[in-house]
């Protein structure tokens, strides 16, 4: 995943590692291969979507949702997080914001 978030694009998986990964994984899923990873993980994210389902119906009527777009001008150039700069990588830290907290959305 590190490799995918490289700040020199030439660092990153082609589309060739890319299909080779996601094959695997398809096999995995497909044969339910227990011990696989990836079917770690979605039999982790079934048993969390039962234990706090998601109300897709709970919006507010009378809200305007709108999309903007966003300037990306003058961003400073793209730089690795060092494991060393930071113990704690679950921070984001740039000169103009700070997240620290988890969030999950639904994209449907």
């Amino acid at each position: 995943m590190k490799r995918c978030w490289d700040a020199k694009s030439e660092q990153r998986l082609t589309f060739e590692e890319l299909a080779f990964y996601f094959d695997g994984y398809l096999i995995n899923i497909k044969d339910e291969v227990k011990e696989s990873e990836i079917y770690k993980q979605i039999e982790e994210c079934s048993r969390l979507n039962l234990t706090n389902p998601v109300d897709n119906n709970n919006t507010n009527s009378l809200a305007i949702y709108t999309s903007r777009g966003f300037n990306f001008k003058n961003l400073p150039k793209p730089k690795n997080l060092n494991e060393n700069d930071d113990k704690n990588t679950n921070e984001l830290i740039t000169k103009d914001c700070l997240i620290t907290e988890e969030f999950n959305i639904e994209i449907p």
